[in-house]
């Protein structure tokens, strides 16, 4: 088995940093990748994760890579997350069995630094904008935000059948 080389981080664009492996990954060095996303997210908004030259990828692996979507996803359009795989490559193929409509998936990486490039204006916007409605949203004390109780009735009025319970 041959063990993926130590992932290179390389900072390509302003704010855009493209993190490379190489070789196979799976538990025995699933932290080195993980430390390589949260290197790549703290020192830009944009990680490009390049999967090219991978040869295997696990379970655990697919596990980093949604935690790191995560972690774009929760930073309110702060960081964001892409990854580059060969075309029909097993690595693509198992992304798209794990992970399917839950990552930007590119087959090359110049297209993967133009989406990323493009949606840098809007992300910016979109995290303004999440920063601002998490100031004005009442709070939970606050009486007006917080629904009236049903008692166990439908949401649209209707008499509860207890005999359905």
């Amino acid at each position: 088995m041959e063990r993926g080389a130590v992932p290179r981080l390389e900072h390509v664009r302003d704010e855009i940093l493209v993190v490379s492996l190489q070789g196979e990954y799976d538990m025995s060095n699933a932290n080195m990748v993980d430390e390589a996303l949260d290197s790549a997210f703290a020192a830009g908004s944009t990680a490009i994760l390049d999967l090219r030259d991978v040869t295997f990828i696990d379970s655990l692996i697919m596990g980093v890579i949604a935690k790191a979507r995560l972690r774009a996803i929760a930073s309110g359009g702060a960081h964001r997350l892409a990854v580059v795989v060969t075309p029909n490559s097993n690595t693509e193929r198992v992304l798209h069995v794990g992970l399917d409509h839950y990552i930007d998936i590119f087959h090359d990486l110049h297209a993967a630094l133009t989406a990323m490039s493009a949606e840098s204006d809007s992300a910016v916007e979109a995290h303004a904008w999440f920063a601002r409605s998490r100031r004005s949203r009442p709070s939970p004390a606050d009486p007006a935000s917080n629904p009236p109780e049903t008692h166990g009735e439908p949401p649209d009025g209707s008499p509860r059948n207890d005999a359905n319970q």
